[in-house]
């Protein structure tokens, strides 16, 4: 009988440090997490969802303080503060597939508006027709184009085309995020040999492909307009937050490549 209480007593003060064990990872992985949120930009959260994401950071920082703290009260709090960087951490972008992100393919004209439309409101629908005699209503950009071209942010060809298939050049990618930004032309000075002062495409927004050239006809890739979308955003890069508790889920883009952040905060991974 007394060895057997001993053996009762050994398993006992196991399963007890095994739980405070888990409650300190927890308690990091908390804090880690309450970091990450203050630094989030809310300026597109609704008055709602800003809120939400205040009290959940209050609520999880008086729970890592707390002299007695139990596994359900840490996770509740766990749970409600990720949901609550859910809502505001929006993936922007999304890979051509489901692991594969192709992170130097040119982004098409209809994939940039689109992009674009979802950082000003997913679920708007334009209520409209387009004015591109080349746009199908069954295409699958169709409406994310017309709310742009409504909104006044991107424009098409001389000929009435608008081209969405075709590769979006980094200056009209400069002028639509321009449009978007509602920047003045001049008010950004720009050092470019291969742009004039007043030119379009010379917002400020974009550095150039080289110390002194900007190369406005030149394709912008995904991994350009993703860069690109987080500047916009103030998605600020946590890189030790992601390699912490991101998955990379694309085969195509390694942690070595000079994009691999960008596109790991842009899809949310």
């Amino acid at each position: 009988k007394l060895e057997s209480k001993k053996s009762t007593e050994l398993v006992n003060d196991n399963n007890d440090e095994k739980e405070l064990y888990s409650i300190i990872k927890t308690l990091e992985k908390l804090t880690d997490y309450v970091d990450f949120a203050k630094n989030l930009s809310t300026a597109k959260a609704s008055i709602q969802n800003e809120r939400r994401i205040r009290a959940a950071i209050a609520s999880a920082e008086y729970v890592v303080v707390k002299s007695e703290v139990s596994s359900d009260e840490i996770n509740k709090s766990f749970e409600e503060l990720q949901k609550s960087i859910e809502v505001i951490r929006l993936p922007y972008m999304s890979g051509i597939s489901k692991d594969k992100f192709a992170p130097d393919e040119k982004i098409t004209r209809a994939e940039a508006a689109s992009v674009l439309k979802r950082v000003i409101d997913d679920k708007a629908s334009a209520n409209d027709i387009s004015s591109f005699r080349d746009l199908k209503e069954s295409d699958w950009f169709y409406d994310n184009i017309v709310f742009i071209e409504k909104a006044g942010l991107i424009s098409g060809y001389d000929d009435g085309t608008f081209r969405p298939r075709e590769a979006m050049t980094r200056a009209q990618f400069a002028s639509m995020m321009a449009n978007y930004l509602k920047l003045n032309v001049g008010k950004h000075p720009i050092d470019f040999k291969d742009v004039k002062e007043n030119y379009w495409a010379s917002e400020g927004i974009m550095v150039g492909k080289s110390k002194n050239e900007f190369k406005p006809n030149d394709k912008i890739t995904r991994v350009e307009a993703a860069t690109i979308f987080n500047k916009v955003l103030d998605r600020k890069i946590n890189k030790s937050f992601l390699d912490k508790y991101s998955k990379n889920p694309f085969k195509d883009i390694k942690r070595d490549h000079w994009a691999y952040y960008q596109v790991i905060e842009i899809t949310a991974k």
